[in-house]
């Protein structure tokens, strides 16, 4: 961290950086930005444990993520995004995501989103 930077806004570009990391399928870069015993969280399925399982799952699930808001407090960062899917990239799911950074790294990621538009197609 620079000592320009402070550790909010270090944090929020560590969630953003692993945004852009999975939106551009460079899951060796979105690796840099989580601790090896990433703790997932999400809505479907189980909870994913170490960050090797977890960009795996992402992987294969190929969303693209546009952050629209972050907020930090210490080493908690909660993004509001949206996301789209690749079978269907018209239809955008707003969502929210919980982020708990240790040793400048993600550890913790729990996520939710408004699956409403889903049942509209």
């Amino acid at each position: 961290m620079s000592r320009e930077m402070s550790r909010e806004d270090f944090n929020k570009n560590l969630v953003c950086g692993l945004a852009n990391a999975l939106n551009d399928h460079d899951l060796m870069r979105a690796r840099s930005y989580l601790t090896d015993d990433l703790h997932f969280i999400g809505v479907f399925g189980p909870t994913l444990e170490g960050a090797d399982v977890y960009l795996d799952a992402m992987g294969r699930l190929g969303a693209q993520q546009t952050i629209l808001k972050c907020l930090a407090e210490h080493d908690d960062v909660a993004c509001f995004y949206e996301l789209s899917l690749p079978a269907k990239p018209e239809i955008r799911l707003f969502g929210c995501g919980w982020f708990t950074i240790d040793s400048d790294r993600i550890n913790s990621i729990r996520v939710v989103f408004d699956p409403t538009p889903l049942g509209k197609t």
